[in-house]
């Protein structure tokens, strides 16, 4: 996010509508029949560290999603976060990192779904192995507690998500600046596994912290609330986005994004954060 460190390519800014891999809204989400496991990841940078990023307000984006999750059902919930006034499991190194996306991959099967959130700081470091064509890898930056600075690329990432078994729905939200492509999954070697990315701007871009949390988490889950007040039946992954996108994507230099697998198709994954029709879901944001 914006307000420091940071001053992302990924598929397109546009609605996901019909066409080739990616089918219009309107077709009915796959039924969500799976376990629902979450690994939600947050820093507020509110310590000395090497980069001197400054302070976010990026922990109420995980408790929010972590929120939905429980209201969906979610019983595997992780949560890391760098504040020691914020409860947690943890502080977000990126050792801890990817171990519980290791220990998570290990525990989801066929028909679950997947949630990975991270609400922080990205940047852009050198590309490392050549597959990138701006010669910049994108990255989340994550700290020691001394405040050594050790961030996951995006190579790091796709690795980790190569870990999950077919058959397995992941979506991840990426809430921070430079994220367009921060799943790498554009190269065609993740194909075989569904995953959906929405990330809240371009790999050139910077994501908006409006001092209570993010710009984009706080768009997603307004259009929750919309939904839940419209009473909509099992909606999908494209019909949360394309709400976001048509009443909220108009933030100083921030577009949203979505990228996604040859095997994902953003408009029959059910959203997976759903805490449904008669839930009587309400949350307050600087949106409303």
């Amino acid at each position: 996010m914006s307000a420091g460190l940071c001053g992302g390519a990924s598929k397109t800014n546009k609605a996901i509508t019909p066409g080739g891999k990616k089918r219009g809204v309107g077709k009915p989400a796959t039924k969500a029949k799976g376990e629902l496991h979450m690994l939600s990841v947050a820093l507020d940078y509110e310590y000395p560290n090497e980069l001197d990023a400054c302070a976010l307000t990026a922990s109420p984006d995980a408790h929010n999603f972590m929120n939905l999750g429980k209201l969906a059902g979610a019983k595997d919930v992780v949560f890391l976060c760098d504040n020691s006034k914020v409860s947690s499991q943890g502080w977000p190194t990126k050792d801890r990192v990817a171990r519980e996306f290791s220990s998570m991959a290990s525990r989801c099967k066929a028909g679950d779904f997947f949630v990975f959130t991270f609400s922080g700081h990205g940047t852009q470091g050198e590309d490392s192995d050549g597959d990138e064509e701006d010669g910049m890898d994108e990255e989340i930056c994550l700290f020691e507690q001394d405040g050594t600075y050790n961030p996951m690329k995006d190579d790091e990432i796709a690795e980790l998500l190569a870990e999950f078994s077919d058959g397995v729905k992941i979506l991840v939200i990426s809430d921070c600046c430079h994220s367009g492509t921060i799943c790498d999954l554009d190269g065609g070697e993740l194909d075989h596994l569904e995953i959906i990315h929405l990330a809240a701007v371009t790999d050139e871009q910077e994501a908006n912290d409006l001092g209570a949390g993010g710009a984009f988490t706080m768009s997603l889950i307004e259009c929750v609330e919309d939904l839940v007040e419209e009473r909509a039946v099992d909606p999908t992954v494209a019909d949360v986005y394309n709400m976001a996108l048509k009443k909220f994507n108009n933030f100083d230099a921030q577009t949203f994004q979505w990228n996604v697998t040859a095997s994902g198709d953003p408009n029959t994954m059910p959203w997976p954060l759903w805490p449904g029709a008669d839930s009587g879901f309400t949350v307050n944001t600087l949106l409303d």
